[in-house]
């Protein structure tokens, strides 16, 4: 099984499963954030993340490869499913219904396209409910359209997308029926340069902004954070801090950053993490981010630096 010739970033990630016979179905999905391939294989490479996608589409269109086609890759809650799909991960707004700029929606098309080329199939099937496509037992020259929601509680693809499959569909068949594949446009970082508002509020901006000063992949969320420390996250939005295991690239880099180590350096924002961060920005150390420490660090980032 050879893997996509539109593909200009490579970051194999760990987590994969090795060996499938055939596979017979695409899942896109969309990644809550404009990432680029580069970020979105930054944060699969990490083995703690526990999940991963065959490729990923970043803002600007470009195509990253992160699992094989011939590995089954973590992304859809139901391993019935990925060892049958290839799944995309998609940049899109990080807000319902999560839509997807023209770039990287054609670049979707062509992906889906390339897919279906490389494995001699003539159609990609939108079959429009889970049943349906699920009980469907594809022709040899067909592939079929899945979706995540369908195997958990979770929006994903987003509305925007799931509501353009039957469009996706059509389009991959237009291209199969003669046109020429499009290469998608070579990748390139997204920049984050407006000011932000010192509201002493810590959302999707000022994450973003830390993310770029810092030189961490941007998704505008601090990710892998222990729900025990929660009640330290007193000015973070809710789409803020993601609730799970792992640590934060983010928060790593912001730990060395303040002199931290050793076990320090676990990419959880904690008391001693904050306390670090209050003393570099100069408010009072207690260990918790309230809004008086938002406010010093938005007004720090808007200094350009940390």
């Amino acid at each position: 099984m050879s893997n996509s010739p539109l593909v200009s970033y490579t970051q194999l990630s760990p987590c994969y499963t090795p060996g499938r016979v055939n596979y017979t179905r695409i899942t896109p999905h969309c990644m809550v954030g404009q990432l680029t391939a580069k970020s979105c294989g930054a944060i699969f490479a990490r083995r703690s993340r526990g999940a991963s996608s065959n490729y990923g589409i970043g803002t600007n269109g470009e195509v990253g490869l992160y699992v094989d086609e011939k590995n089954r890759s973590w992304c859809s809650s139901s391993a019935a499913n990925d060892v049958r799909a290839i799944t995309i991960e998609c940049a899109c707004d990080l807000t319902a219904p999560y839509s997807m700029n023209s770039k990287v929606y054609r670049s979707l098309i062509n992906l889906c396209a390339d897919i279906c080329r490389r494995r001699g199939k003539k159609k990609l099937l939108w079959l429009g409910t889970k049943s349906a496509a699920l009980n469907y037992k594809p022709k040899a020259d067909e592939m079929v359209l899945t979706a995540h929601r369908w195997f958990n509680a979770t929006a994903c693809p987003g509305d925007w997308l799931y509501g353009r499959e039957g469009d996706l569909a059509n389009q991959v068949n237009a291209l199969l029926s003669g046109s020429q594949i499009q290469q998608a446009e070579q990748p390139k970082e997204i920049i984050v340069d407006s000011k932000l508002d010192t509201d002493g509020l810590v959302g999707y901006k000022t994450i973003a902004k830390w993310q770029q000063i810092m030189g961490t992949p941007i998704d505008g969320e601090i990710s892998g954070q222990k729900r025990s420390l929660k009640r330290y996250h007193l000015a973070f939005t809710k789409a803020g801090v993601w609730y799970s295991s792992g640590g934060s690239m983010l928060i790593e880099a912001v730990q060395k950053a303040v002199g931290l180590t050793g076990k320090d350096v676990d990419g959880q924002l904690g008391p001693v993490t904050i306390e670090a961060i209050q003393t570099r920005i100069k408010t009072d150390p207690d260990g918790y981010f309230r809004e008086k420490t938002a406010k010093a660090l938005q007004t720090r980032l808007n200094s350009g630096k940390f």
